[in-house]
Formats: C-alpha cells, structure tokens, sequence
C-alpha cells in the first residue's frame, strides 16, 4: 500500500479549479504529481493550471472585485468575512492536517489574538512555530516531529540522547552542594 493510499486527501476537487464561484474542468488533463520527499512514492495529483486557466481565473478575479460586492465594503465587513474563513479553516484543522502529515519542521500562526496564536501552536505537530511570520532561531534546538526532526543537535535536547539520566535521593545535602529544587 502506498501512502498515497493510505493518507485521505482533503481536497476535494484536486482534479479541477475554483473559477468564478464554482468548480470548472481544467483546459487539459495535465496534472501535478506530488512525490512525499521522504519516501519518493506519489502523495496525490492535482490539476496543473495552463495559461488559460490562469487567465480566466484572472478574469473571474477582476470581474468579481470589480462589480462584486467586495470594494463596497466597509473594512469591519471585510475583516468578518476574513475572521469567518479563518474560523472556517480553523473547523477544518484536522483535514489541513493531513495534507501533510509526514513533516512538521516549521509553522506559522496568523492572528492578532496572542492567546488563540498560542493555542494553535500548541496543536500543531510542529518543532517551531511562528506567530504573524516565519520564525526560527539557529542557536536554539529547531527540530521538528515526524520526518523533520533535523536540527535538535542547536540545543540542550541535542544531549539528551547522549545522557543518560540517573537520580540519587539523599537523605541531605553533600557539602558544596547548593539546593536546585525548583
């Protein structure tokens, strides 16, 4: 069994394109094939978009901003059609998920509410995660879960596998010890 066949793909049309408010068939049957890096098997296929595809999703896009509702709106309608998507996308955290569910290097969270922002990033199968852009620090462990786990040796947790932990419980302290009970 390939992963392509054991991974269920959220997408549900990946054989066709959003155009204009609705699903429409590519100009030709050519297709993306996305190859998992770590494995060389097939993840899944997409529609790949031609030049006619991208000129009348362009189209569709100007004629939609320019005699659609979109440059009429005030800002506060705008940012709650915004924070409705983005709740939407957070409903469906689990199927975004699984797009890739074999790496987990780096992430971003994208919202001004610094508790949300913390929330997600504690969900997200990830060894760093940003908030409002991409972030890392090379001094520290980076690492990530899964197959990105690369980059844990910048930090403390990069000699842990090399220690091993032993406890010794005294019934006082040794002399020139300090206390480093927390």
């Amino acid at each position: 069994m390939s992963l392509a066949d054991e991974v269920k793909v959220p997408i549900r049309h990946a054989d066709r394109f959003f155009i204009g408010g609705q699903w429409v068939q590519p100009s030709s049957d050519a297709t993306i094939k996305v190859i998992d890096s770590g494995t060389e098997r097939l993840f899944f296929s997409v529609a790949e978009a031609q030049a006619a595809d991208i000129s009348r999703a362009v189209e569709a896009a100007r004629q939609a901003f320019d005699a659609g509702p979109w440059p009429r709106l005030t800002h506060a309608e705008r940012a709650g059609y915004l924070r409705a998507i983005g709740a939407e996308l957070g409903g469906r955290s689990d199927d975004i998920g699984q797009i890739w569910p074999i790496y987990g290097l780096n992430a971003s969270v994208f919202t001004n509410d610094v508790d949300r922002a913390r929330q997600v990033a504690g969900q997200l199968r990830s060894g760093t995660v940003g908030h409002n852009a991409f972030r890392t620090d090379f001094s520290v462990s980076f690492g990530g879960f899964k197959q990105s786990g690369i980059g844990r040796e910048g930090g403390r947790e990069g000699l842990l596998p090399f220690l091993e932990t032993k406890f010794v419980i005294l019934e006082g302290r040794p002399a020139g010890y300090e206390d480093t009970t927390l």
